[in-house]
């Protein structure tokens, strides 16, 4: 019996000063990397407030001992007293340390859970965010090319248009200067007919043949001025119609542009909805991923109370696991202010 009292004794002893030297050794790589990602933080003038530190060490129960007693002070002759104690009271010490421990590692990996999914479902969503966004800068793109190519069209239109009022104006100035000429015309003949008068009306011979040559020649000016104004009415008239179609065509446009906004914003209404739920089932899956994980985690460690060096590497592990998500989540976070800096400065 104290042969494998004193046995038990040392192996608790060894297992209890290697799980501090390692637990020292992880709390002093914490620190040298907590030391770097403040460095850089300042750096880079990166507000990390909101991202909550974990732990720089984890607590683990002190383990049983017992007071060894001193060899030299033990007689040889004399008789060896009985131990107060029994393989009972050892058992019963080590269940409760071991439930102390595994309560208090469940509960800080229960708390670094919380966390570290707190910090996932935020970079998860301000991933969204930035993925909607440019979602909608694409689209933003796209009509904004479709309207500059519809805008071309209509500066297209809008030259031939001028073209042609210009043509139809042109042709008015042709016809007014026609008509201008037609009424010196018709100045020069009438001085020509009172000359003619005058000189019939001198010689006293009158002759109906010159009354019907001018009677003819003013019956075909009136003609031509009747002529001359109805092609003037045709112009103005197509001009009118050039602009009704220029009314239209502003109204057509002012409508597709209601119905584009219109079509917008409900698209950007079904988008958020469908994103809303996506967030929240991918919520519930992680959360029932981590519910089970701890579940497990309790069984497996109340089925093999005596894999205790197994369970130390194991939260060793998983403590390391801790702080590279913490870095990545904390590079993460730096990438996102420098993306928000460049849009910022790009929509400027």
């Amino acid at each position: 019996m104290d042969e494998a009292t004193g046995a038990s004794l040392q192996r608790r002893l060894s297992i209890e000063s290697t799980a501090t030297s390692e637990f020292e050794v992880v709390s002093r790589e914490r620190s040298v990397s907590g030391s770097t990602v403040e460095g850089s933080s300042h750096s880079d003038n990166v507000s990390l407030a909101d991202v909550s530190s974990p732990p720089t060490s984890l607590r683990i129960p002190a383990l049983y001992t017992e007071p060894a007693q001193n060899e030299q002070e033990v007689i040889p002759g004399a008789s060896i007293p009985k131990s107060t104690w029994s393989i009972d009271d050892d058992l019963r010490s080590m269940t409760n340390s071991i439930s102390q421990m595994s309560e208090s590692c469940v509960s800080d990996v229960s708390m670094m859970g919380r966390e570290t999914m707190g910090i996932l479902e935020q970079v998860y969503h301000e991933l969204a965010l930035m993925k909607g966004r440019n979602t909608l800068l694409e689209r933003t793109v796209e009509q904004a090319n479709e309207w500059r190519d519809k805008a071309d069209r209509l500066e297209e239109q809008n030259r031939v248009l001028q073209k042609s009022l210009r043509t139809s104006k042109k042709k008015v100035q042709q016809f007014t200067q026609e008509m201008e000429e037609m009424k010196k015309r018709e100045e020069k003949l009438t001085s020509t007919m009172k000359e003619s008068d005058e000189r019939k009306t001198s010689s006293c011979t009158s002759s109906w043949s010159y009354r019907l040559i001018t009677v003819c020649v003013f019956f075909a000016i009136l003609a031509m001025y009747i002529d001359c104004y109805a092609q003037f009415l045709r112009e103005h008239r197509s001009c009118e119609q050039l602009k009704e179609q220029l009314k239209l065509m502003d109204e057509l446009v002012e409508k597709l542009e209601a119905e584009h906004t219109a079509e917008y914003k409900r698209r950007l209404e079904e988008i958020s909805k469908q994103m809303a739920d996506d967030m929240s089932a991918n919520l519930a899956q992680a959360h029932k991923q981590i519910h089970l994980k701890v579940y497990s985690y309790q069984y497996v460690q109340m089925a093999s109370p005596f894999q205790r060096e197994l369970e130390h590497e194991r939260l060793i592990e998983a403590y390391r696991e801790k702080m590279l998500l913490h870095d990545d989540l904390s590079a993460l976070r730096k990438e996102k202010m420098r993306g928000r800096k460049k849009s910022a400065t790009w929509f400027r």
